[in-house]
C-alpha cells in the first residue's frame, strides 16, 4: 500500500500562543514562579559581574583600596586612612578587609562588596515598584539599571556600589515604614540603609533629600508627623559625628581637588549615564512600531489587569527627587565642597529606573505589545552587557603599555621614570616585583609647573607602603642613563630638554632615553 506524504501534516508550533501562555504567567504574580525568575536574575548577574571583575585590571583608585586593606591590623588601617591617602570613608575598606580571610586580595574579592552592593539596589528596586505597580512595570525599574553607567561601578573596588545598594535598602524601608509593614525591623533598615551610605561616601548625605521630601509631603498630606520615621533619619545622620576628623581632612584638600564643578557638570550627566548608542534608537523604534501596530489593530485582546495600587504622591516625589540627584550634587559641590565626578550622584539611576516602572504601569499596552517590548529591551541588555566585555578584554593598564613599548629589552633596560604618578602606581602595582624595583616615581614641590595633585597622595601613601619615590635632581645625579615612561609632551620631558645637562633621545612611542652629559 502506497502512502501519499502529501496527507501528512508536519506539527505546528504556534509560537505566540506560547509567548501568551508565558506572558499569563508572568502577569498572574505566582510566588514559585517569581522566586526562580529572581534566583536566576540573581545568579547569572552575579556570575557576569565576576567573569568581568576577573578581567578588568586595577585603575589607581582600586590599586589606593588595595594597599590601604593589606595593612596588618585595623589600627594601622584607621591611622592610614586618617592621613589621607584615600578621601573615602572607611566602610567599603573595612567589608574588604573582612571578607579577606575567606577569598584573598584578588580583583573578584576586592570588587565583592561592590557587586553585591548594586544587585541589592537592583532588587529592591523591584521589591519598590512591584508593591505598586505591574510585573512588567518592576521589570522594567530592575533591567534598566544594567544598560546605564552604573553596572561599571558594579566590578570596581570603589564605594560606589554600596551607596547604591544602601540607598536601595533606604528606600524600600521607608516605604515599608510609611506602609506599617514589618514597621519595626522597616525603621531600623531605614537608619542603618542611611547611615551605610554616609559611612561609604559622603556624597551619600544626598540620600536623606529625596526620602525627606517625600517624607513632607506624606506628613502634609496626612496632617501628621510620623515621629519614628524622622527619628530614622536623625540616627542614620550619626555616623557624620564620627567621620568629622575625616571630613576635615578632606575638606583641606579640596583647592588640590581634580574636577572642580563647572556649568556642563548637569547637562553632561545624563548622556554619559546612558552612553550614546544604537541601540538606543532601535528601542525607541521598536516601542513606535509596537505603538503604531496596536493602533491599527482594534481587536487586539486587552493586556490582563493585575490587582494593584497606584504610585502615591509622596513617593512620586521621592522618585523625582532622585532622578535630580545631579542637581543636589552639584550644588553641593558648588556651595561646600568644591568637588564634583559624575560617579558622585550614581543614585540617580534609582530615580530614573522607578520613574520607567511608572510610565510602563501607566500603558495599556497587549500582552503581544508588552512581549515584543520586552524582547527589545533584552536585545538591548544583550548588546550592552557583549561591548562592555570586549571593551573590558581590549582594557590594559600602563605596565601592559610600558612592556609593550620595551619589548624584549625589558631584561636589561635602565631605570624608568614614570612620567604621570597614575600610572606608576599601576605599574607598581602590576609588574612583578623584580622589575618594579627600577621604576620610580619622581616628586615635585608643590606650585612648580609640573607638579600633579595626586603626588600629595602617592607621598601620604608612601608612609604605609613603600613606593620608589625620589627627588628628581637627585635621581639625575644617581643615574647617568634612564628612560621616561610618558608622552613626549608631559611636563617632566619638558623640563628635562631645558636642562643642558641631558641629552633627550626620543627612543620609542611614550618612551624616551635620558642621557647625561658629561
Amino acid at each position: 500500500m502506497t502512502v501519499s506524504l502529501r496527507n501528512i501534516k508536519a506539527p505546528q508550533i504556534n509560537a505566540m500562543a506560547m509567548i501568551k501562555r508565558f506572558y499569563i504567567k508572568l502577569t498572574a504574580y505566582q510566588q514559585e514562579f517569581w522566586t526562580c525568575l529572581i534566583v536566576i536574575i540573581c545568579l547569572g548577574y552575579f556570575a557576569i559581574a565576576c567573569l568581568l571583575a576577573a578581567r578588568k585590571p586595577l585603575w589607581y583608585d582600586e590599586i589606593l583600596t588595595y594597599h590601604l586593606v593589606r595593612l596588618p591590623d585595623f589600627a594601622t588601617f584607621w591611622r592610614a586612612l586618617a592621613s589621607g591617602p584615600d578621601l573615602s570613608p572607611p566602610l567599603y575598606h573595612i567589608c574588604v578587609r573582612t571578607l579577606r580571610p575567606l577569598f584573598g586580595d584578588g580583583p573578584v574579592a576586592l570588587r565583592l562588596p561592590a557587586i553585591f552592593g548594586f544587585g541589592v539596589m537592583v532588587l529592591c528596586l523591584f521589591r519598590f515598584a512591584i508593591r505598586r505597580g505591574s510585573s512588567y512595570a518592576a521589570l522594567a525599574a530592575l533591567f534598566l539599571p544594567f544598560v546605564s553607567s552604573a553596572f561599571r561601578y558594579a566590578i570596581e573596588a570603589r564605594p560606589y556600589g554600596l551607596v547604591l545598594g544602601a540607598g536601595g535598602i533606604a528606600l524600600v524601608c521607608w516605604q515599608a515604614a510609611a506602609e506599617g509593614e514589618r514597621r519595626r525591623l522597616a525603621l531600623v533598615g531605614l537608619a542603618l540603609g542611611l547611615a551605610a551610605g554616609i559611612c561609604s561616601h559622603y556624597y551619600a548625605v544626598l540620600l536623606f533629600f529625596p526620602l525627606a521630601l517625600g517624607e513632607l509631603v506624606r506628613t502634609i498630606s496626612r496632617r501628621r508627623i510620623d515621629l519614628p520615621i524622622w527619628g530614622a533619619f536623625a540616627l542614620g545622620a550619626a555616623p557624620i559625628a564620627l567621620l568629622l576628623p575625616l571630613i576635615a581632612n578632606a575638606r583641606g584638600r579640596i583647592p588640590d581637588f581634580w574636577s572642580k564643578p563647572r556649568k556642563g557638570n548637569l547637562t553632561e550627566f545624563y548622556p554619559w549615564l546612558f552612553p550614546n548608542n544604537p541601540t538606543i534608537f532601535l528601542v525607541l523604534s521598536g516601542v513606535v512600531l509596537v505603538y503604531l501596530y496596536r493602533r491599527n489593530r482594534p481587536d487586539s485582546p486587552p493586556a490582563a489587569v493585575e490587582s494593584r495600587r497606584s504610585f502615591p504622591l509622596h513617593e512620586v516625589v521621592a522618585i523625582t527627587v532622585f532622578v535630580l540627584f545631579p542637581t543636589l550634587g552639584y550644588f553641593l559641590a558648588v556651595f561646600a565642597t568644591g568637588a564634583f565626578v559624575q560617579r558622585y550622584c550614581l543614585p540617580a539611576i534609582m530615580g530614573i529606573s522607578l520613574l520607567a516602572a511608572i510610565l510602563v504601569d501607566r500603558q495599556t499596552w497587549s500582552w503581544t505589545a508588552k512581549a515584543a517590548v520586552g524582547v527589545i529591551f533584552l536585545g538591548w541588555l544583550a548588546f550592552v552587557q557583549f561591548d562592555f566585555y570586549r571593551e573590558v578584554s581590549r582594557d590594559r593598564n600602563a605596565y601592559d603599555e610600558l612592556r609593550q613599548a620595551l619589548g624584549s629589552d625589558r631584561d636589561g633596560c635602565p631605570p624608568i621614570l614614570v612620567a604621570d604618578p597614575l600610572r606608576y602606581v599601576e605599574v607598581h602595582h602590576t609588574a612583578p616585583e623584580q622589575f618594579a624595583r627600577h621604576v620610580f616615581f619622581a616628586k615635585n614641590k608643590p606650585g612648580s609647573s609640573i607638579y600633579q595633585p595626586a603626588e600629595l597622595e602617592l607621598g601620604l601613601l608612601d608612609r604605609w607602603v613603600p613606593l620608589n619615590l625620589t627627588d628628581l635632581r637627585t635621581f639625575q645625579s644617581s643615574h647617568a642613563e634612564f628612560l621616561v615612561f610618558g608622552k613626549p609632551e608631559s611636563g617632566l620631558i619638558a623640563t628635562l630638554q631645558k636642562d643642558k645637562s641631558e641629552v633627550v633621545i626620543a627612543q620609542k612611542p611614550n618612551l624616551t632615553l635620558i642621557k647625561r652629559v658629561n
